[in-house]
């Protein structure tokens, strides 16, 4: 029990005497402390790394991979061709998908409701369902909203918006 006691105070002497010529090494103006000796020791050991690399964005990897539909070919005719030329028949589809689970109009906007298999689908493949819904009833061009508001139909709260430029999701 007393080496303990012993073997701690002489540790700790130990690096006060380590440290006191760095502590008191003082230039003439008493702004700055010289570096040598043991104060040279601590400074290599609890400096902070050089080189440390700042990452902000941790979803970089999203914005080069968006380039790669940039030559998308797909229209709205190539599913209205799928489902035997009729677009009611995609659409019809949508909601048994329960991809789209209604329609309404709230202040003159229109309002698509849309269900749990909307949710699970790609960014690609829910641009791809607004734009359908775009071409087949003409929101951007013929209504004075332009706009299409996207909600939930279980909670009734809007999720985004598809205008002209495109779906934008919460």
């Amino acid at each position: 029990m007393r080496f303990s006691y012993i073997f701690h105070s002489l540790s700790f002497g130990l690096v006060l005497l380590l440290n006191a010529p760095s502590a008191l090494a003082i230039d003439d103006q008493d702004t700055e402390v010289k570096t040598g000796g043991a104060g040279r020791f601590w400074q290599q050991i609890w400096q902070p790394p050089k080189g440390t690399q700042v990452r902000p964005y941790l979803d970089e990897a999203k914005l080069p991979h968006n380039s790669q539909w940039a030559e998308d070919g797909w229209t709205p005719q190539d599913w209205v061709e799928m489902r035997g030329g009729s677009p009611l028949n995609v659409i019809d589809g949508f909601y048994r998908a329960d991809i789209i689970t209604g329609q309404k109009f709230d202040k003159d906007v229109p309002v698509l409701e849309v269900g749990q298999g909307f949710l699970r689908l790609s960014a690609q493949e829910q641009q791809r369902v607004l734009a359908f819904i775009d071409d087949t009833y003409g929101v951007t061009t013929n209504s004075e909203a332009g706009v299409i508001e996207i909600c939930l139909d279980h909670k009734n709260e809007t999720i985004g918006l598809f205008d002209k430029n495109g779906l934008q999701i919460q």
